[in-house]
């Protein structure tokens, strides 16, 4: 039995009128698969927060001067609206 996001309200009813075997192994399959997202993203988050640690402080209030930056221009101005402008 697949079930939508959309229908999880309904599914959870109808969890609640099956037997207590079918109820403990739905409840079964849920914990697994919550511990499974616990043990899989406790790491990653880890090893992030000790990137962010090691990181240099950087002050944000100061120019960018990197060749990744992009290059502003001043849009010129095409001929029709040139020519708008002027009459």
């Amino acid at each position: 039995m697949a079930i939508d996001g959309k229908d999880a309200e309904g599914a959870y009813a109808a969890i609640l009128q099956r037997p207590d075997a079918v109820r403990t192994a739905y409840k079964y399959v849920y914990s697994d698969s919550v511990h499974t997202i616990w043990y899989v993203f406790v790491p990653i988050t880890g090893v992030g927060l000790m990137f962010s640690l090691m990181a240099r402080n950087e002050s944000m209030d100061r120019g960018l001067n990197s060749k990744q930056a992009f290059e502003h221009r001043k849009k010129e101005p095409k001929d029709e609206e040139v020519m708008a402008v002027k009459s």
